[in-house]
């Protein structure tokens, strides 16, 4: 017989009951994974509050720099959003609690979309992870469709002050804004819409942007698809066929191939003029890593032959002493809705470190399909300005790279 326990649990007191505050979000472009594997989304819980907290924290550490001006931000940030001490191994507790409430179990059919389909066939550019992919057992990638919805519910401790919930609020209302949820929201994937709330102003209007300091450009749009489309477009066309060749048997007006054809010694016959004077990779400014596989080299990329086009390489930075395989772009493309509810294409630069604050700390790395590392020499940079007069893409437009990407942007 199954003795059953006779025991009183205390009721929680009412003054130590936590006040949850819930917010209507929905996806308004496609989520890319977001699950434990990041290529694939979680039938069973899409969208985690641990993601959302991540991206909540960056929203915060970007503001508490431009906006609050915190110096010590680690610190600041570990008190607000948890995290580890610095005087021991031990986890500090955040002030911040999150979690999702109903969030629909997702159905195949119902909210799932191919990569390839023929919806997003304007957004391959974008969605080059999935058409890369090489295991067959991931492919083809499902996106979890627009028009998602989930509540996002947001409590706090009760030692948290006034003045971190609003910071707090405004994190979130950024996010909002100008973040997502799953893989690639830079580039719009993932997009989110919050609903109007007692919380805090939804919409930020353009000149809160720039009082920040940040670089943006907004052009009109019937919808959030077409705008996340044509801002996706306008970067496809700056980097590639369009401002940055005339076609794809042409050669690129950027600086890049001229001077991976320099490094490596190789080059068609044809190619051996340099279209570009100075070596430079003026399109590090968007993110690395780059790779860059070269039609006049074999189907592998390994032919090393000084009369072919460059082996593939793949181009990563090291600042000071460390090398380092990524860098997050500083570019946001994704759909903005003003004040008037109108739906805009938006660009927005966060940052541009390779270009401001002593630039040339950071140098390029080129490495080769064999894991050889390409010898540069001191002299080679990321960017510098005195090149932009060669480099049609910023002819006329800026003398960096992003500059020029926010004014090709708006015309």
């Amino acid at each position: 017989m199954v003795r059953i326990p006779n025991i009183n649990v205390p009721s929680e007191k009412p003054e130590n009951k936590l006040l949850w505050h819930s917010l209507n979000c929905e996806l308004i472009t496609p989520m890319y994974g977001g699950g434990i594997e990041s290529t694939k989304v979680d039938k069973d819980m899409p969208i985690r509050a641990s993601s959302i907290r991540g991206n909540l924290r960056f929203w915060w550490r970007l503001l508490a720099k431009h906006k609050w001006k915190i110096t010590d931000i680690q610190k600041v940030e570990s008190e607000l959003w948890g995290g580890v001490s610095n005087n021991n191994d031990d986890g500090k507790a955040g002030k911040v609690l999150l979690k999702i409430a109903k969030q629909p179990k997702v159905n195949e059919q119902q909210h799932l979309v191919d990569y390839n389909d023929k919806s997003l066939s304007a957004l391959r550019y974008v969605l080059f992870p999935a058409y890369n992919e090489k295991d067959k057992s991931k492919s083809p990638h499902k996106l979890l469709k627009a028009g998602y919805q989930w509540t996002l519910q947001v409590a706090f401790s009760h030692d948290i002050s006034e003045n971190q919930k609003k910071q707090v609020w405004e994190s979130i209302r950024w996010w909002a804004n100008f973040g997502g949820v799953g893989a690639r929201t830079r580039r719009g994937l993932g997009a989110v819409k919050v609903d109007e709330n007692e919380f805090f102003q939804s919409v930020i209007a353009l000149s809160e942007i720039v009082d920040l300091g940040f670089g943006v450009q907004t052009f009109s749009a019937s919808n959030p698809n077409s705008a996340w489309v044509n801002a996706v477009k306008k970067l496809e066309t700056f980097r590639q066929v369009g401002a940055g060749r005339k076609d794809h048997n042409s050669r690129s007006h950027w600086s890049e191939p001229d001077t991976i054809r320099d490094y490596t010694e190789q080059a068609l016959p044809e190619h051996s003029e340099r279209k570009t004077q100075n070596n430079a990779f003026p399109r590090a400014s968007f993110g690395l890593p780059i790779i860059f596989k070269f039609k006049g080299n074999n189907l592998k990329g390994d032919d090393d032959s000084s009369n072919k086009d460059p082996r593939t390489t793949t181009l990563t930075l090291q600042f000071e002493d460390e090398k380092y395989e990524r860098l997050a772009s500083p570019l946001i493309l994704r759909p903005y809705l003003d004040e008037q509810g109108e739906w805009h294409s938006l660009a927005l630069v966060i940052d541009d470190v390779l270009c401001d604050m002593n630039g040339s700390s950071y140098k390029p790395i080129l490495t080769d399909i064999n894991h050889d590392q390409v010898k540069l020499d001191d002299e080679c940079v990321f960017w510098n300005e005195d090149y932009a007069d060669e480099v049609r893409p910023l002819q006329n437009r800026h003398n960096k790279p992003l500059q020029a990407f926010l004014k090709y942007f708006k015309g």
